[in-house]
């Protein structure tokens, strides 16, 4: 555990090699990307969870990007990193950008999965695609994964059962 600007932060650190830094997206936690880090031989995998996520303390106000893009660099400078790739996923990857011109010399590359650019895009065309994407749920439920699934993610894990079920 990181005691982080009043918020203790749970995280994990696997493996070695090279550093990657994973930040994931809003709701998600650090267990979630369990079946990725096995996919990551010769990779020293870094991740934590947000306040409010997985393990750490719950914030008394919301928590910022630019707040949180601090925060990833408290998590690289806790394991004595001094610069990593970067993967973002979702909201993680506007963190991953803000990390990046925030603390451009700590990000070696940078990896933005799933994600947008931050306050000002625009939301998903489709109401039932928001809604699904707004709440955590699809993270916990399987059952809520295969029923949003087309909505949110569309193409060929839209169109083919089969997909959504081995995720």
């Amino acid at each position: 555990m990181l005691w982080h600007n009043g918020h203790w932060i749970n995280g994990l650190e696997r493996g070695e090699g090279p550093p990657l830094l994973l930040i994931m997206g809003l709701g998600g936690s650090v267990d979630m990307w369990d079946t990725l880090i096995e996919h990551l031989p010769g990779r020293r995998v870094i991740a934590f969870d947000a306040p409010g996520t997985g393990v750490s303390s719950l914030p008394s106000r919301a928590v910022t990007v630019p707040e949180l893009a601090d925060l990833a660099v408290a998590v690289l400078d806790h394991h004595r990193i001094s610069s990593a790739d970067i993967l973002g996923f979702s909201y993680g990857g506007a963190i991953a950008q803000q990390l990046a011109v925030q603390h451009p010399g700590r990000v070696r590359g940078l990896v933005l999965a799933a994600t947008t650019c931050g306050v000002g895009t625009l939301p998903a065309p489709n109401p039932a695609a928001s809604s699904a994407l707004a709440s955590p749920w699809r993270y916990y439920s399987p059952d809520y994964f295969r029923r949003t699934a087309p909505h949110v993610y569309g193409g060929e894990v839209g169109r083919n059962a089969r997909i959504r079920e081995r995720l």
